[in-house]
C-alpha cells in the first residue's frame, strides 16, 4: 500500500512528495530535493512543473586529497593552536538509487 510505484498518479505535486517523504520515513532514510524544474520567465510568477527527490545519500563521497609533505608540516603547526574541534553531522554517500520525479500531467 505504501510502496511506490511507477506511474502512480496524485492530486499535486506536493502530495507526490509527501507520499515519498512518508515512504522513506518507514523504510529509514532522508529524502533530498536534487531538481526543480520551473517554467515562465523570471519576472513572472515561475510555476514548479517537475520536482526530483533522492535519497539523501546519493552520489559517492569524494576522495580527499593528499597535500605535499612541506604543506602538511606548516598545517599541522598552525592546528596545534586551534580548540577542540566541532561534532558534525557527516551524511556518509552510499550511491543510493532511490529516486522519485513528480510532473504535472501533459509535461514531458
Amino acid at each position: 500500500m505504501y510502496t511506490p510505484q511507477i506511474g502512480m498518479e496524485f492530486e499535486t505535486k506536493e502530495a507526490a512528495q509527501h507520499f515519498f517523504n512518508f515512504y522513506a520515513y518507514l523504510t529509514g532514510f532522508g529524502t533530498a530535493v536534487v531538481k526543480v524544474f520551473r517554467f515562465g520567465s523570471k519576472k513572472n510568477k515561475q510555476e514548479v512543473t517537475k520536482v526530483a527527490v533522492k535519497c539523501n545519500k546519493y552520489g559517492k563521497n569524494k576522495e580527499p586529497k593528499t597535500l605535499p609533505q612541506q604543506e602538511a608540516e606548516v598545517d599541522n603547526d598552525i592546528g596545534k593552536n586551534k580548540g577542540p574541534k566541532r561534532k558534525t553531522n557527516v551524511v556518509v554517500k552510499t550511491n543510493c538509487q532511490c529516486t522519485m520525479v513528480a510532473k504535472e500531467e501533459g509535461q514531458i
